[in-house]
């Protein structure tokens, strides 16, 4: 249940944030390499926070293309216990206390998954957080992403992932 509401909360704040536009710094940016190619997600990126009883939900997003044809990359962190806050520090998706998480979609309807919920091999998934404050989060990302978060599946080694964006106001 936590694997289809991580990823459903996930989702949402993704897709919600599509039509906002982020901060107005040039600054801001969210990248990565995946399979070896470097590409850039630096339209609108965000960090968006979802609560509820003290459970917290932190997504970092970026995205490329158009309307019609939207990228997204997006890495998260959930924690589990009520009261527990993102701070500045390495996360791995094998933790019992927090869950992280990626989702890269190369096009509308292709979604490649990552994170504490399906990882069973491959190369686990890390999210460093390096700064954080009332404006904006700074942080870097890799692992691989499967097809539709089945690790049976065909997946896409991210490398590289970096990112400095702002809170969504």
């Amino acid at each position: 249940m936590k694997k289809l509401s991580f990823f459903c909360v996930l989702s949402l704040c993704v897709f919600a944030a599509c039509k906002k536009s982020g901060g107005s710094s040039s600054d801001y940016h969210f990248t990565a390499t995946i399979d070896g190619q470097s590409q850039s997600f630096n339209t609108s990126p965000l960090a968006v926070k979802v609560s509820n009883a003290g459970v917290s939900m932190i997504a970092f997003e970026g995205f490329a293309g158009n309307q019609s044809n939207p990228q997204v990359m997006a890495v998260s962190w959930n924690s589990f216990y009520a009261g527990q806050n993102l701070v500045v520090g390495t996360y791995g998706d094998t933790s019992s206390k927090y869950a992280i998480g990626g989702n890269y979609n190369p096009s509308i309807s292709v979604t490649y998954v990552s994170g504490s919920s399906i990882m069973t091999g491959g190369t686990h998934m890390k999210l460093t957080i390096s700064s954080i404050d009332s404006t904006a989060v700074r942080g870097s990302f890799s692992g691989d992403f499967y097809l539709n978060g089945d690790p049976s599946s065909p997946k896409k080694t991210v490398t590289n992932g970096d990112f400095y964006v702002p809170w969504k106001k």
